[in-house]
């Protein structure tokens, strides 16, 4: 596989990863608000959205969290060349921006 291919799979599954869990996140706050509706007592105004409970959010945010966080660590280390030569250029070591090619 070629390393733009590699990078292009990477980054897309970064990317899916991202939505669910970024859906997930807005959720879980929509369902810390308040206590029932307009602030009452019920506090099982909002037991569901979308047919899942607040532990199933939960554990979905986590673990598309998870998937994100080690789809974006691969990107990093695929990356890790063109990181390594963007640190020695702004550091002064080296004096042109076309040797800081990945």
């Amino acid at each position: 596989m070629k390393k733009i291919q590699a990078n292009a799979l990477v980054d897309i599954a970064a990317f899916i990863s991202f939505i669910p869990m970024t859906i997930s996140g807005i959720i879980i706050d929509l369902m810390n608000r308040g206590g029932g509706y307009e602030g009452g007592r019920n506090t099982e105004y909002i037991a569901e959205i979308l047919g899942l409970s607040k532990d199933t959010w939960i554990d979905l945010h986590t673990w598309t969290g998870y998937a994100f966080v080690i789809f974006i660590l691969i990107h990093l280390l695929l990356h890790m060349t063109f990181i390594k030569n963007i640190i020695r250029y702004a550091s002064g070591a080296k004096k042109t921006p076309q040797e800081c090619e990945d």
